[in-house]
């Protein structure tokens, strides 16, 4: 038999253990002392999760093939089912007792043991099995292990509370992070990137994704971080799954383990263990939803964990919150910019005109009775056409009301044409104001191409207005509100990742068709290697296909990027 440890008295052994404050040192030390104050040889002890099931072996002087094999197999039950409801169960005669549990062949001979229990807040936290004392067990031992495993459960508690009071500050720091983000003017990428890479490592999960609203009803993992979760990027989740009714409820939800989930909606996630599920909560809307993984076998989260990760996850909606109150600001700016602009052709250039059409009509009229009187004199002004300079004054006169008949054609549009995209504009209206919000992200102007069958559509043609009708007619309003997504997500892309100087937007309709295709490229740097986010693109694909249509990407790297995106008409 092994040299055994020195013996420690019952004060010594729980002053040790109440020294420690990690929950994985003091199960250790119990086990450990539990041994050396019995002075048994072996030691393990088997850690129960709420429902009863065994979730950890820790062990002393066994195997770890054995403790491996002592977890895993029916063993494990057939120890749990023996045990009393209280107190501790001896037996010093095993190969005597009938009810006495059978050890695998490989396990050490077990001459006598013993089994007490480790209650945590009145349920039983784990077992306690102790074997091979030199002359069997007695009530005295029994009851110093029981007291020593009193020392331990609120060793135990301090051991879990200070670790809880650490994590909840780590989940703390990390939503602190976000605010912090937001408020220095971090685009709402960053800060959801920042969100999904801080949540999963505060966590200490394995994977964690954010699941987004995408086209009509769907919602899609749109970004992830943890390689374990990279083939669920852009995953469709199912509107009966979990995550769909944690968005309709607004409550979170903890799954002790995705891999034994039955009916699971998802299947690729039954490769995962623990999950967590956090609602993304604007006042009484949910925008997202939060999903953090951990490998099976891995410690579940607890309703601490829950209600931390929440917080985090509010903090993430609210950057959502801020880009959209940003898309607005940029509206409102454009439409004070045009009321600006209406207001000084109104009130200056329209003025002007008009001024200086009142100087031209004083001027014919001076000139005319200048020339009547020298003809009523006799003075006949041989150096004067007299036809020709009034015909120029009159293509004078009516060129200045032309111009401030345009100018007030300009202004009504500008007063009339508000920035609502859900308004009743035409679609060459809807693109021409997705261009004038584009030039602020971008820092430049992107050049907007429209072809109707092979031609370029002018706004200053005259057939504009009958082109623009022909366009509204023939296009579904969900294929016009699919286009105007599609083109708002490729310059928000160019103007967050790309670092363009130069972008088109070729927009062909074609009636023979009738189809259209619209093409957009940049001179930025190309598509990123390792994509983490699903940046739209597979949205931007799914308007397409909706339709029957289609999306193709090409990229090079610092060559930029071209995106065909093609429906049917």
């Amino acid at each position: 038999m092994p040299n055994r440890p020195n013996q420690l008295t019952l004060l010594d052994a729980s002053l040790n253990l109440a020294s420690k404050l990690d929950v994985t040192q003091v199960l250790q030390g119990f086990v450990r002392q539990a041994c050396s104050l019995a002075s048994t040889e072996f030691g393990a002890l088997a850690v129960l999760n709420i429902r009863g099931e065994m979730v950890m072996m820790v062990t002393q002087n066994i195997d770890d093939e054995v403790a491996q094999l002592m977890q895993d197999s029916t063993l494990g039950n057939e120890l749990l089912l023996a045990l009393p409801e209280s107190g501790a169960l001896i037996v010093n005669n095993p190969h005597d007792d009938s009810g006495a549990i059978q050890l695998p062949k490989s396990a050490p001979e077990i001459d006598n043991y013993v089994c007490l229990p480790l209650e945590l807040n009145q349920q039983i936290f784990g077992w306690l099995f102790l074997a091979n004392r030199q002359g069997g067990f007695s009530s005295t031992e029994a009851d110093n292990l029981l007291a020593l495993s009193s020392a331990a459960a609120v060793a135990v508690e301090n051991a879990r509370l200070f670790t809880q009071s650490q994590q909840k500050q780590r989940w703390i720091t990390a939503s602190q992070g976000i605010t912090t983000m937001l408020l220095s003017g971090a685009t709402e990428e960053e800060a959801l990137e920042y969100a999904v890479a801080t949540v999963r490592d505060v966590a200490d999960a394995d994977a964690a994704l954010l699941i987004l609203p995408s086209v009509g009803s769907q919602w899609v993992c749109e970004l992830y971080d943890g390689d374990s979760a990279a083939g669920l990027l852009g995953t469709v989740f199912p509107p009966n799954g979990r995550a769909m009714i944690v968005a309709r409820t607004g409550h979170g939800v903890v799954v002790d383990s995705l891999a034994t989930t039955m009916h699971l909606k998802v299947p690729a996630l039954s490769a995962f263990g623990p999950a967590l599920y956090a609602p993304m909560r604007t006042r009484d809307n949910t925008v997202g939803v939060f999903l953090i993984l951990r490998q099976p076998g891995d410690p579940e989260f607890t309703e601490s964990d829950l209600e931390s990760a929440q917080t985090v996850a509010a903090q993430a909606a609210l950057a959502l919150e801020l880009a959209e109150a940003k898309h607005r600001a940029d509206v409102a700016t454009l439409q004070a910019e045009r009321d600006s602009i209406g207001r000084d052709l109104h009130d200056l250039a329209i003025q002007q005109l008009f001024a200086a059409g009142m100087q031209l009509s004083a001027l014919r009229e001076t000139f005319t009775q200048a020339l009547t009187e020298l003809e009523t004199n006799g003075v006949i002004a041989k150096s004067i056409n007299q036809q020709h300079l009034l015909q120029e004054l009159e293509v004078a006169f009516e060129r200045v009301g032309d111009s401030a008949e345009q100018i007030r054609s300009i202004v009504r549009g500008l007063r009339n044409q508000k920035v609502d995209f859900n308004s009743d504009r035409t679609f060459i209206d809807k693109v021409a104001a997705e261009a004038s919000l584009a030039r602020s992200s971008l820092g430049f102007a992107p050049n907007f191409i429209i072809e109707f069958d092979g031609k370029i559509v002018n706004s200053k043609s005259e057939t504009f207005e009958e082109i623009s009708s022909d366009i509204e007619n023939m296009m579904p309003d969900s294929i016009e509100a699919n286009a105007i997504a599609v083109i708002r997500e490729a310059l928000a892309n160019a103007a967050k990742h790309a670092r363009a100087t130069a972008v088109t937007v070729n927009i062909e309709i074609d009636t023979a068709t009738p189809a259209m295709t619209i093409t957009i490229s940049d001179n930025g740097r190309g598509l990123p290697e390792k994509i983490t986010r699903q940046s739209g693109l597979r949205n931007m694909r799914m308007r397409a296909e909706s339709n029957g249509g289609s999306l193709n990407i090409t990229s090079d790297f610092n060559a930029g990027t071209t995106l065909n995106w093609y429906v049917p008409l």
